[in-house]
């Protein structure tokens, strides 16, 4: 008679979960090697133990065993490389992001950026509050930026956001983000996507930043 070694699948699967579950495993390990160890020693002479089937269970549980170190270093390398990540993101706290985003308008200018525009074209600049309605718009140079938005006496401590529409010959053509300078206050990821937190708590993601300064 044979003695089934003390695991099953939903052990299996559990136990690679965590350092706790690995040690349980272990203990269970050597329990069965205690177990096959007496029934070897008082087998039924009539009855001897199936030395293939033994040494299959043996050959799984081993493999169970050594799994679930590889999935502990592999953990382990990972989180390593976790920090590593983070370490490097946190060089950008304290810079300047040029990227599209939102401002927590404070009462000094907001320096908008804008390409040269062609000829026979012109730009203008739309902000709009927090809620999408427009609350201000003004015709912008041809000359590349920036373009200094004055706030026209609109609350401070709101939220802002800042399009540029383009015309050509008196015609919209498109309108796009506008791009400005933000305080880094802080870096961290969401689902793997690098996220800048900007002043304010305002959050871009870092692939759309491109440029950066120091603070002058």
């Amino acid at each position: 008679m044979f003695i089934e070694p003390p695991i099953s699948s939903q052990n299996t699967s559990s136990v690679s979960s965590s350092s706790t579950k690995s040690s349980n495993l272990t203990s269970d390990f050597e329990t069965f090697l205690k177990m096959l160890t007496v029934q070897a020693r008082y087998q039924n002479p009539l009855e001897p133990m199936d030395s293939g089937e033994y040494a299959a269970q043996l050959a799984q549980f081993s493999a169970v065993e050594q799994q679930v170190k590889t999935n502990e270093i592999l953990s382990a390398f990972a989180k390593d490389r976790s920090i590593e990540g983070l370490s490097a993101m946190s060089e950008w706290v304290g810079l300047e992001v040029r990227a599209p985003a939102p401002v927590v308008y404070d009462g000094s200018p907001v320096m908008i950026f804008h390409n040269q525009l062609k000829p026979n074209t012109n730009a203008t600049l739309v902000v709009t509050d927090e809620y999408g309605s427009e609350v201000d718009r003004i015709l912008l140079p041809s000359s590349t930026g920036p373009t200094a938005w004055n706030g026209n006496d609109l609350p401070i401590g709101s939220i802002y956001n800042f399009e540029i529409e383009h015309y050509e010959q008196g015609e919209f053509v498109s309108t796009e983000p506008a791009d400005l300078y933000s305080h880094v206050e802080e870096v961290r990821t969401d689902n793997g996507e690098t996220i800048f937190v900007l002043s304010g708590g305002l959050t871009i993601p870092a692939t759309s930043v491109s440029a950066v300064r120091h603070p002058k």
